[in-house]
């Protein structure tokens, strides 16, 4: 895999607190390959495609770090549609943003239909 091998070099190189990576492809069954991408002190964090599951799951991750005083940086594809009247999971999420004052900095759709991304 020359390319995990690349991006290791690059998070060695730039010595980065935190490295994004989206749409990546990786499945639930890829754990070998995850394990290879990952460097040495860092967490790989992936999601599923957004159910009410995952809603509920990214509430309790945030309620565990929202009173942290270190700043909070959320980025990533959601993959909702925001723009769809009645969709119960993005309107689910975008309550849990409202009610713990975080803020999208995406000015318009990064994707046709609009689609979320933090």
């Amino acid at each position: 895999m020359a390319l995990a091998a690349d991006f290791l070099e690059l998070v060695s190189d730039y010595k980065a607190d935190l490295f994004a990576l989206s749409e990546s492809w990786l499945t639930a069954n890829d754990t070998a390959a995850k394990l290879e991408i990952i460097p040495s002190g860092y967490k790989l964090m992936n999601h599923p495609p957004c159910t009410k599951s995952f809603v509920s799951e990214f509430t309790s991750y945030l309620e565990s770090i929202i009173l942290s005083t270190e700043p909070i940086l959320i980025v990533g594809a959601f993959n909702l549609h925001v723009d769809v009247a009645g969709d119960a999971v993005a309107g689910d999420f975008l309550d849990i943003l409202e009610s713990m004052d975080l803020e999208q900095h995406v000015a318009g759709p990064t994707h046709n239909p609009v689609i979320l991304w933090i």
